[in-house]
């Protein structure tokens, strides 16, 4: 399993996104691997960056000087040093979010040699304690893919605990940006509350108005989106896991596949803090009690739980 890669990247991923020669996907890389994003034309991330300056200017030069000439000093100093602080949170972790390095797999220059009968569906499976999932054979990386990583269709990676591609900030959001996609909505939501309300106080213009419709409609969006990822979260599970229903199907026995990585209630710890607490701090590990029961198997099992698993595609 990766070491906790989101603070230090595994030296032999660090290598293959440094090397022209041995990196194969379509990625733009820069400054030997430090910088990473997506490929260009896939994504809006410069439509992203212009939408939220404008906003952001129009909020510290209009906005909030005529709040500031109606309310206290105390009020404003508030309001300016809280805006402030979420415009700047938002926009690093924006940068972050598209230019780290998602977790990108290396590939192998040839497939393995695998058992005769696994040639056939290039499958294998893993066996979290009494929960089986399926680890297919990515056969453009040549690698059995990770649990929960996925290939990513327009940045041709296998990505570590992919979540989604992100089209808006253009790169995929997995093992080593997710936190920072997650501080970035949840910062922007923020912001955007305060807009709404310190508008509201001020309107005078027809320009107000629209400032005020654009960012009532941007909370909303954005502020269900962080509703989710709080809750996935909480539950330990990614927006791909969950969007292609890994844990809700049944095989042909007739299991139910349960999330092997929703970490059980501890002492007088609940499940959901766990997992909050593995998600946002240790992200690169399973959870001991996971990591360490858990067998790699060639044949499909008869008797456990059995799912597609988080490396289907």
């Amino acid at each position: 399993w990766p070491c906790d890669p989101c603070v230090r990247l595994p030296k032999e991923l660090r290598e293959y996104v440094a090397s022209p020669r041995k990196y194969s996907g379509n990625s733009q890389i820069c400054f030997s691997g430090l910088c990473v994003t997506g490929p260009p034309g896939t994504g809006y991330f410069f439509i992203t960056l212009s939408v939220t300056l404008v906003l952001g200017w129009y909020l510290f030069s209009h906005v909030l000087v005529r709040y500031a000439g109606n309310h206290t000093v105390g009020q404003t100093t508030v309001a300016l040093h809280l805006g402030h602080l979420l415009f700047g949170t938002a926009f690093l972790t924006m940068l972050l979010t598209s230019f780290v390095n998602p977790g990108i797999v290396p590939r192998n220059s040839s497939p393995p040699t695998l058992p005769a009968h696994v040639e056939k569906t290039n499958m294998r499976y893993l066996l979290f304690g009494d929960t089986c999932i399926t680890q297919k054979l990515c056969t453009t990386c040549n690698i059995f893919r990770p649990p929960r990583s996925k290939h990513c269709t327009f940045c041709n990676n296998c990505v570590l605990r992919f979540d989604h591609h992100c089209t808006f900030l253009g790169t995929c959001v997995g093992l080593r940006n997710y936190r920072y996609f997650v501080l970035c909505i949840l910062s922007s939501s923020l912001l955007l509350a305060e807009a709404v309300w310190i508008t509201a106080h001020v309107l005078d213009s027809v320009v107000d108005i629209g400032f005020l419709v654009v960012c009532s409609f941007l909370f909303l969006a954005i502020g269900v989106l962080t509703g989710y990822h709080i809750w996935a979260i909480a539950s330990n599970i990614t927006t791909n896991e969950h969007v292609k229903e890994y844990y809700l199907m049944q095989d042909q026995y007739g299991f139910v596949t349960k999330n092997p990585f929703c970490l059980k209630p501890r002492s007088c710890v609940p499940g959901f803090i766990r997992n909050c607490f593995l998600v946002c701090c240790k992200p690169g590990s399973f959870g001991e009690e996971v990591e360490r029961d858990v067998d790699v198997l060639w044949r499909r099992p008869q008797t456990q739980a059995f799912g597609s698993g988080q490396s289907d595609p």
